[in-house]
């Protein structure tokens, strides 16, 4: 049967529209809370469920394969829904990956921990299951789906607006070399280690092009030469550090968008017949699991972050222990760096800053309190006048940063 009107057999539990909203969810969680830790810095309890909610995805792309790999070898799978589920493992892998990634980075002693080596394992036995599976799927395309109604010569996939039948070389050629590498233990999570930190160096090379000479000390060079200083310049200010965190969470939000697009695309140009979207008992279950770890997540967000109405809630809320000195003139130094013109965002930026500063005095170091009277009277200066407005704010916080971090 395969005619133009060759019909894809229904199979809800693997392309039905609560297995896939679940699986989005999930990936698109973790990164939406590291963009926010952003701003609003990151709290302990918040990162360790976002480590949590990624796991689960890594649990989740190994259900996927499994389950596709005994029902391809029991009742059948159709190509189309092997491509869905492939599509799906990469969301899960590209969502998960850079809390992943970004954990062993932050923190390579982790490394030795029991549970850490566990999860690592996991991830790479999903790289195996996936690269395994991709490499039978793209080998036997044409004798992969033993169904009656096969109809993997009108099975077309969809590329950033192009359809390309899923028998075509010109598809599963580059497939065919990324699973094979995606298969060798070890070799997988190198090679998506080795990506992540290309993607890296890239957007960091495009922040340091970009950026202001009079903020940071880099010389007008070639790019080769600032990726290479490019550590040393990290370490110098921790801004950059949040600001290239940001930038690489937009690209992963961007790429993980991107399979979803060609995900939902691809369903949407075949033709599968009634009962794809109807809710099963499995899908049902899988869905309810897959929102456990997203439903957990969100309320340990919504119980570590608030948005209290004045400036000593909202300390409050965001540290565990509010700045109580040192006092200028009978007033709490955190009040006096908080005016009301400030935006929400960067009022807590400022009380971040200042947390830090104050948290490196070494008991009375006349140097820093001489550094702390300077900005309060910058600060002070400015509220007299007036001219602290939200555009001069910015401006404040980088010659604050600038300040704290040279001292």
């Amino acid at each position: 049967m395969e005619g133009a009107e060759c019909i894809i057999l229904a199979n809800p539990d693997v392309g039905g529209i609560g297995i896939r909203v679940g699986v989005y969810l999930q990936a698109l969680l973790p990164l939406l809370i590291s963009y926010i830790d952003l701003f609003l810095g990151a709290d302990e309890a918040r990162r360790e469920s976002n480590k949590d909610t990624a796991n689960a995805l890594v649990f989740t792309g190994i259900s996927l394969l499994i389950s596709a790999i005994v029902q391809a070898h029991t009742k059948g799978l159709t190509v189309y829904h092997a491509y869905t589920v492939l599509n799906l493992c990469w969301v899960t892998i590209i969502g998960g990956a850079p809390v992943f990634v970004m954990g062993v980075f932050n923190n390579v002693e982790s490394m030795r921990d029991l549970n850490h080596k566990f999860v690592f394992s996991l991830f790479s036995l999903k790289l195996s299951l996936l690269g395994a599976f991709g490499i039978w799927l793209n080998l036997k395309v044409r004798s992969f789906d033993t169904s009656p109604n096969n109809c993997t010569g009108t099975t077309v996939l969809w590329w950033f607006g192009r359809r390309i039948p899923a028998e075509s070389w010109h598809s599963r050629g580059p497939l065919l070399a990324l699973y094979v590498i995606m298969a060798v233990p070890g070799n997988n999570t190198g090679t998506l280690l080795l990506i992540i930190l290309g993607q890296w160096l890239e957007s960091s090379a495009i922040l340091l092009n970009r950026m202001s000479m009079g903020y940071l000390p880099v010389p007008a060079t070639n790019t080769a030469v600032k990726i290479f200083m490019l550590p040393f310049i990290l370490l110098h200010s921790p801004r950059i550090i949040r600001i290239f965190q940001g930038i690489n969470t937009i690209i992963y939000w961007a790429i993980v968008a991107m399979m979803i697009t060609i995900t939902e695309k691809t369903i949407s140009i075949n033709k599968i017949a009634p009962g794809e979207h109807d809710w099963t008992l499995g899908q049902t279950f899988a869905t309810i699991v897959a929102f456990f770890p997203v439903f957990g997540l969100l309320s340990r967000f919504a119980k570590s972050v608030k948005l209290p109405p004045s400036v000593e809630r909202m300390w409050a809320a965001v540290y565990d222990d509010p700045l109580s000195k040192p006092m200028i003139n009978g007033t709490p130094l955190y009040e006096l760096l908080v005016p009301e013109k400030m935006t929400w965002r960067q009022k807590v930026r400022i009380l971040s800053l200042v947390r830090d500063f104050l948290s490196s005095i070494q008991g009375e170091d006349q140097d820093s309190l001489k550094k702390t009277h300077i900005i309060v009277k910058m600060m002070i200066t400015m509220l007299e006048n007036e001219i602290m407005s939200k555009y001069a704010a910015d401006g404040f916080i980088r010659t604050f940063d600038d300040i704290i971090h040279r001292k």
